[in-house]
């Protein structure tokens, strides 16, 4: 099967230009039903949930359940999600401003959010991969990043482009050897 190309997105005009083997569904990821529809006959998820940094719906979470039932139900194994850089046995890599006051004063709940999200990915039965990225930007991707670098890394930007990002998530599709792996991703 050949690689899929990449989906972007025009978030102001909130536009798609999506690649012919890629299928945009939209609907309510809090629905079961919904989610089920969605996840039948594919062989890969991707789960790129965001919410606004205070809220307190544990949207990412609660989604998440609702994916992984569905794919477990649909046989459908590989997950590949996006969480954040910082959260698990990232966190020590984070510089002091955004550990200490950003963290804990602006997004402690979307953190604790997503902690919550990768637990159930970790308990599931699929072949789950993690995405940490850096903080995303709007620029345009470059192929210039850091992927699976420890937390002894230097000489980071702690940001991303949302088009650098897509790339790599492509690239995992057919790899096995980011299953069972939480990767960490920055310019």
């Amino acid at each position: 099967m050949p690689s899929p190309a990449p989906a972007t997105a025009n978030e102001s005009t909130n536009e798609s230009t999506i690649a012919p083997t890629f299928r945009s569904i939209t609907g309510d990821v809090t629905h079961a039903a919904a989610v089920r529809a969605a996840v039948e006959g594919h062989d890969v998820v991707v789960c790129a949930i965001g919410a606004p940094p205070r809220d307190k719906s544990n949207l990412r979470t609660a989604a998440t359940d609702q994916i992984i039932r569905a794919m477990e139900a649909a046989h459908v194994t590989r997950l590949i999600a996006v969480s954040t850089l910082g959260v698990g046995d990232s966190r020590a890599m984070l510089p002091p401003l955004l550990k200490y006051v950003i963290v804990p004063l602006i997004l402690r709940r979307a953190f604790a959010d997503h902690e919550s999200q990768e637990q159930r990915i970790r308990q599931s039965t699929l072949a789950w991969t993690l995405a940490r990225p850096a903080a995303l930007t709007d620029a345009p991707g470059t192929g210039d990043y850091h992927h699976s670098f420890p937390n002894t890394h230097r000489g980071l930007t702690f940001k991303i482009p949302r088009a650098d990002v897509a790339a790599w998530i492509v690239k995992q599709f057919d790899d096995p050897t980011s299953e069972h792996q939480a990767v960490r991703l920055s310019c």
